[in-house]
């Protein structure tokens, strides 16, 4: 995976500021300014979201989450995926 976002990171446009902060070299706060829209902010949200998950950050990420449904962008797949994250979970017996 790390092999593909390195071979997209040096590209300019979003799809090259996704694969730096996938990597890495790009700061959260800066993705967003970087973002042009909000379909674009949609996913700066979603991604960081999930970086905060894996991290352990589960009320970072549940902030985020929220920010994703927010926008309202529907026929996004991150829209889709914040929502089946967000949504409850049955108990386990």
């Amino acid at each position: 995976t790390s092999g593909v976002l390195r071979s997209q990171a040096d590209n300019s446009g979003w799809s090259g500021e996704l694969a730096a902060f996938g990597l890495g070299q790009l700061p959260y706060a800066e993705l967003l300014q970087a973002a042009s829209g909000t379909g674009e902010q949609t996913e700066a949200h979603f991604y960081e979201a999930a970086q905060r998950l894996g991290r352990g950050d589960e009320a970072g990420a549940r902030e985020l989450f929220e920010r994703v449904l927010s926008t309202h962008m529907v026929n996004f797949y991150e829209f889709t995926m914040a929502r089946q994250l967000l949504a409850p979970r049955p108990a386990t017996p």
